[in-house]
């Protein structure tokens, strides 16, 4: 399969700007993709092609639709914020050590004045989440923080079709909210069972593969969103559940929660949750658990690097409420714009995922938000960051 970049053709054409990310798989097909959308993200979007003919007329449209794109539009790209000017004293915080979440440290959540450019109005966070109402997720705000919660205690918190677009729907509002963070929880003993067998029993091929194409949709929305996103894992999480813990930027768990992808017991392997755990772990350890179906606990998932942390049952809150407060300092869009890039390069190869970093590092740098922190910085003052995503 041949990938091949769709230049932006705002700006001048920069020798880096001429590369082009390609992959051969011998059966002639193309794939286009932009290197750096020139819309509020960098995103990487796959459609695939009979022909490198056809995938060349359609990165030609691409091309041409770009051209209406204003330069305010252009200059929304955000990328990671260069120099942090947080000055707090904070914990250092490691996976092996007891005493991991000082209720000493000194945090403060973003303050975030109206943006300078025109970018895509958001919605105030109680506003938006509040006028949405849901049978099986609960959505609710705590400051700057969305809290979306699986409650189907009944069920095992069971994906099913109906639960997973609800929290598809959830997420999405979230990422339009204003809202710098989110959570992901679940209500009762478990946190979610993964896939509700009795959606697939007696179905035919194409609802099932509805089925799972709404499961990766749920899936792709978390780490689409601009919100930094933390699993609360309070109890064992299981197959396509685990899943979704592994789809998330960050987790903590309890120590008494435990992770499974438990196919390879029985006649159903976990195809679909190994992508995301595979994406987290090892390949030895991905297998492991694929294979055998055993599950670990969360100690065992911190070593593995399913999750960041596992802490005592009773700290669960305080413990994910201290990490996403540390992961929502500083500018809001840099961060927003850094957690896509992140998703977008972890699926090239090192050399064009420094032609892609390099791009949208440069770009990010002449943003409003960049240059108030290298000012910061330089003028050794506190940064005022403005920017939203």
């Amino acid at each position: 399969m041949r990938r091949r970049a769709v230049e932006d053709r705002h700006r001048p054409q920069r020798r880096s700007q001429q590369r082009r990310f390609q992959h051969h798989d011998g059966a002639g097909r193309a794939t286009i993709f932009p290197a750096c959308n020139s819309g509020r993200w960098p995103h990487i979007h796959y459609e695939v092609y009979p022909s490198l003919a056809d995938a060349a007329t359609a990165s030609n449209k691409l091309a041409t639709s770009q051209l209406a794109l204003t330069k305010e539009a252009s200059a929304a790209v955000h990328a990671s914020d260069l120099y942090p000017q947080s000055t707090q004293n904070l914990s250092q915080v490691s996976p092996a050590t007891d005493n991991v979440f000082s209720d000493g440290a000194e945090l403060e959540t973003p303050t975030v004045t109206p943006s300078h450019s025109p970018q895509r109005s958001r919605h105030d966070i109680r506003g938006t989440l509040g006028r949405v109402s849901y049978q099986h997720v609960i959505v609710d705000c705590d400051g700057p923080f969305a809290t979306v919660t699986l409650n189907r205690p009944e069920k095992r918190n069971a994906l099913a079709l109906d639960v997973m677009l609800e929290v598809t729907e959830a997420f999405r509002a979230v990422g339009s909210s204003d809202a710098v963070g989110a959570i992901l929880a679940a209500n009762g003993p478990v946190f979610s069972a993964g896939h509700n067998f009795a959606d697939m029993a007696g179905a035919d091929l194409d609802r099932i593969t509805h089925l799972f194409d709404v499961c990766t949709d749920m899936m792709n929305t978390i780490q689409s969103i601009p919100q930094p996103v933390v699993a609360k894992v309070h109890a064992l999480a299981t197959a396509a559940g685990c899943q979704l813990v592994a789809s998330c930027d960050l987790a903590v768990a309890a120590e008494s929660a435990a992770f499974a992808i438990p196919g390879g017991k029985g006649g159903l392997f976990c195809h679909t949750p190994l992508v995301a755990v595979a994406r987290n772990v090892g390949r030895k350890r991905a297998m492991e658990m694929a294979l055998t179906g055993d599950a670990i606990d969360a100690t065992t998932a911190v070593s593995w690097g399913l999750i960041n942390y596992a802490v005592p049952d009773d700290q669960l809150d305080s413990a994910v409420h201290e990490l996403l407060t540390r992961a929502t300092r500083g500018s809001v869009a840099s961060k927003a714009a850094g957690k896509r890039g992140y998703y977008a390069q972890t699926e090239l190869g090192q050399t064009d995922a420094y032609a892609y970093a390099v791009e949208l590092m440069a770009r990010s740098a002449t943003t409003h938000d960049a240059q108030e922190g290298i000012a910061a910085f330089l003028e050794k003052r506190r940064a005022t960051f403005s920017d939203r995503p």
